[in-house]
């Protein structure tokens, strides 16, 4: 046969493999070698003929949810054909249930897509206009810093587990109504209140740039059973119970 010699990148895949493992915070490889001599080898024979199996609604180790992670991120489907076609899109003028029956959507309906059941997740399709994420992506530009998350002792910290930069935009500070008119907005349709202080945070603004990202990980902070960590300010607002994002 012909001889073939590997790129020196094909090497360095292996060769990270071999040494570090598919999967780390900072690096990711493939689950089998390149190279077909290294490939043979018992322990890559073994991956190559098991077949992945989605674990859903259970705990799933880090591996487990890494690998879950980029599957989704591939666009792949996880969930039984039986969940996936009990979701709907519709038409969302006098909401029922979960969301809030408002004259406002008479005019201007939700255009609803359902992404789950349980937990209960949904997709608005243009809630804004692109003239409104323009102006709010403006305003945030000249604001953008390092994201931060907290870490193990509690402080916030920079790592590669959040590459991206942000900035934060408050309803009070901006000279016309556009954050404010959102803000009753998303208070209409979620039937949470938002407007007040002590009801919500202020917006926040990402830009994840080419090839960044966040983790895996929940919205909620205050995991600690010890109130005595927190400051007299956070258990009064007390922890996170719901994210609304706008793409």
């Amino acid at each position: 046969r012909n001889n073939y010699q590997p790129p020196d990148y094909l090497n360095k895949h292996d060769d990270v493999l071999e040494t570090r493992g598919p999967r780390g915070l900072d690096w990711q490889t493939k689950w089998v070698p390149v190279d077909e001599e290294l490939a043979s080898k018992h322990k890559y024979r073994e991956v190559s003929n098991q077949r992945f199996q989605p674990k859903l609604y259970q705990q799933q180790s880090e591996e487990e949810e890494r690998e879950h992670f980029s599957r989704l991120c591939r666009g792949q489907r996880l969930r039984p054909v039986e969940v996936e076609t009990s979701l709907v899109c519709r038409l969302v003028a006098h909401t029922h249930g979960r969301l809030h029956n408002h004259g406002y959507f008479t005019l201007m309906p939700l255009l609803l897509e359902e992404m789950s059941l349980d937990p209960y997740i949904v997709v608005f399709h243009d809630f804004l206009t692109a003239h409104q994420t323009d102006a709010i992506i403006e305003r945030a530009k000249p604001k953008l810093a390092t994201s931060r998350h907290r870490g193990p002792d509690g402080d916030f910290i920079t790592s590669m587990i959040r590459t991206s930069k942000n900035a934060w935009l408050r309803e009070s500070d901006e000279a016309d109504d556009l954050l404010v008119n959102l803000t009753k907005k998303i208070e209409m349709t979620t039937r949470l209140h938002a407007l007040r202080l002590s009801a919500g945070e202020d917006y926040q603004v990402a830009n994840y740039g080419i090839g960044g990202l966040y983790v895996t990980h929940t919205d909620h902070l205050m995991m600690n059973p010890d109130p005595s960590v927190y400051t007299a300010w956070e258990r009064f607002m007390g922890d996170r119970f719901a994210t609304f994002m706008v793409y």
